[in-house]
């Protein structure tokens, strides 16, 4: 019983919904650009925690448009977020200098010599 009350926080919610809000205010505040700080690990649970959100959120015909609203506003950041761990296991945002994966990765070949541009030879024109 003394455990559950340490482990809530100030707010008397538990450390993960904490967290969660936590990592929610800074992602409606600053966007992907807040989350580069973070660990992979809390960005999943900030993803998981979306999904599940939307998973539980009322559908049909028969909702409000402001429910409407939502469930869209849900559906992108679930997108966004999404697009932005691919982007982290892809290695763009672990440091490099340039921002964008495929262009990294691009220039990364083309410094080390393997990237052949292909020429245009006199029978084959586009």
């Amino acid at each position: 019983m003394t455990e559950q009350k340490e482990n809530q926080g100030a707010s008397g919610n538990s450390w993960l919904d904490d967290r969660l809000a936590r990592l929610d205010a800074v992602y409606r505040r600053f966007g992907r650009e807040g989350l580069r700080d973070y660990p992979l690990h809390d960005i999943s649970l900030l993803l998981s925690a979306k999904e599940l959100e939307y998973r539980d959120a009322p559908k049909g015909p028969a909702q409000s448009e402001t429910q409407k609203a939502e469930n869209r506003r849900l559906e992108l950041e679930i997108k966004d977020l999404t697009s932005h761990m691919n982007a982290y296991l892809a290695g763009s945002l672990q440091g490099r200098n340039s921002g964008h994966g495929y262009n990294r990765v691009l220039g990364d070949a083309i410094e080390r010599g393997k990237f052949r541009q292909r020429t245009q030879e006199k029978g084959h024109e586009r």
